[in-house]
């Protein structure tokens, strides 16, 4: 497969991640175990009612989205490539009695893993960087969507991700949108959540996108798009401005000054 080096080297990486990421307080996996939802508000009230339909979460991390539909009363199979996430998503599903599955492996090999077709396939943020092809995702999962079935997807900005901060009252754009097809390689021994524990596999690969190609992505592949909304707010703090409210997000505290996308949801439908 065409740019396996780069998926092993994430993958390992990812790997090690998912003990560090299982004790962090920005996934708080110990108020997940007592109830707590996963979900943010976006995605609650985007999808609505999900009891009793059958959902392929992609790129499931270590599957608290996943058990937090399952909770919902929908059918989830989550998949992701990382074994490390898959075990640990495997060991709290069945820890709290849970109905959600887990499977490892790639995006782009799942035909391969699952016959099986879906009422919803379930995607939710810092996922396409880690992804070289965009079409070939949106073909994958068109060819595991029930007729009338759909793509449900929320995901950073493009634009929002250019953001510099440079003081607490203004930003700049730190980067050029439109770049090569090459992927960035990274090198950092820390992680994104809340933790100071260093990682060994410092190295990884991640691929920029802009929105031209994820919508050319999503009609080549013959999906009808329902909905495509842009939100002034993020799930992580992005800027000193931003507050956390009650639905899990963060907004800019004086919107009039940071007037910008940071996150987008879009809905494409299998009409077949």
């Amino acid at each position: 497969m065409k740019n396996t080096s780069e998926f092993d080297i994430n993958q390992r990486r990812w790997d090690e991640m998912a003990s560090i990421h299982s004790k962090s307080r920005f996934y708080d996996v110990k108020g997940f175990k007592q109830g707590k939802t996963s979900l943010y508000g976006l995605e609650q009230k985007e999808l609505g009612d999900v009891a009793g339909k059958s959902i392929l979460h992609l790129m499931c991390h270590f599957g608290l989205d996943s058990m937090s539909l399952a909770r919902k009363g929908a059918h989830v199979t989550g998949v992701d490539f990382s074994q490390g996430m898959v075990d640990m998503a495997t060991k709290t599903n069945e820890e709290l009695g849970l109905s959600a599955k887990f499977l490892q492996g790639n995006v782009y090999d799942v035909p391969k893993l699952i016959e099986e077709k879906f009422d919803i396939v379930y995607m939710t943020y810092g996922l396409l960087c880690w992804l070289p092809d965009l079409p070939k995702l949106f073909k994958v999962i068109a060819g595991r969507l029930k007729p009338g079935g759909f793509l449900y997807m929320a995901e950073f900005h493009p634009y929002g991700m250019l953001m510099d901060v440079e003081d607490d009252e203004s930003y700049r754009v730190g980067g050029p949108y439109f770049v090569k097809e090459e992927p960035e390689l990274i090198d950092n021994d820390r992680t994104y959540v809340d933790t100071e524990e260093k990682i060994q596999n410092t190295k990884s690969y991640e691929w920029q996108h802009t929105l031209m190609g994820l919508l050319n992505g999503i009609f080549t592949s013959g999906l009808r798009m329902e909905y495509f909304n842009e939100h002034p707010f993020s799930s992580f703090q992005v800027h000193p401005d931003m507050e956390l409210r009650e639905d899990k997000h963060w907004y800019f505290r004086h919107p009039e000054k940071f007037n910008m996308p940071f996150l987008f949801s879009l809905k494409a439908f299998n009409p077949k």
